[in-house]
């Protein structure tokens, strides 16, 4: 059993990631495996911004900050909160608006049913909370495609306990559109019912992602003693 497992995700991440077979991604996981968001501090959306140059919410948080006021189907047009704006499609597909300081304002101009609507949203803790990986394995496919299409993912280190298995990994690839490689590393926990994966939980250290591919980490200003 434990070899089995184990050699489960070993194959899943060779044969899916590193040799880009993703039509085979549910040889190796059940069609309603969940993949688990953490926790952070942001409006508790998802997006799509594959269709036709257009950054759609995929989904909501049904308990975080956002409830209640966007829904899925809203199309991202115009984003700002005191610091800056995000209006081009490049600017809000990056998702670089979402996070920020808990308690921070944060207006959203969305188009819904081909009118506009402007929104006040306050950035705070968003829990956890579990996307089915048949609804998003195409856009999770795509942004693999487009935007690192030499991605290779090395496991470092595997343990199981019980029906889970844990991967310690590290992932290397050249950014399509900065032209940039990145070196990061990612931890997973695969939860495996009847020989196939269906729960994930991961955290990786995308902060070191962005560092590499150019984004720029301002130190905040200090307030007086």
């Amino acid at each position: 059993m434990s070899k089995t497992n184990m050699l489960l995700v070993r194959e899943y991440v060779e044969d899916v990631y590193n040799a880009k077979r993703f039509d085979r991604v549910f040889d190796y996981c059940t069609r309603d495996c969940v993949i688990h968001i953490p926790p952070y501090v942001g409006l508790g959306v998802t997006t799509d911004e594959t269709a036709d140059r257009k950054v759609i919410l995929l989904d909501v948080d049904p308990h975080g900050p956002s409830r209640g006021r966007l829904i899925a189907g809203d199309v991202l047009v115009r984003v700002h909160d005191e610091e800056r704006s995000w209006e081009t499609f490049e600017e809000l597909k990056a998702g670089l608006w979402g996070q920020g300081i808990p308690g921070s304002i944060l207006t959203v101009t969305v188009e819904r049913n081909g009118n506009l609507l402007t929104l006040s949203l306050t950035r705070n803790r968003v829990e956890g909370w579990g996307l089915r990986f048949d609804g998003i394995v195409n856009m999770w496919r795509d942004d693999i495609m487009r935007n690192w299409p030499d991605l290779h993912i090395s496991i470092e280190m595997i343990l199981e306990f019980g029906d889970h298995v844990t991967c310690y990994t590290v992932s290397n690839g050249i950014h399509h559109e900065y032209q940039r490689r990145a070196v990061w590393s990612e931890v997973a926990i695969y939860r495996i019912r009847n020989s196939k994966i269906a729960e994930v939980w991961s955290v990786e250290d995308s902060f070191a992602r962005m560092k590499q591919l150019g984004y720029l980490i301002m130190e905040p200003a200090r307030e007086p003693a």
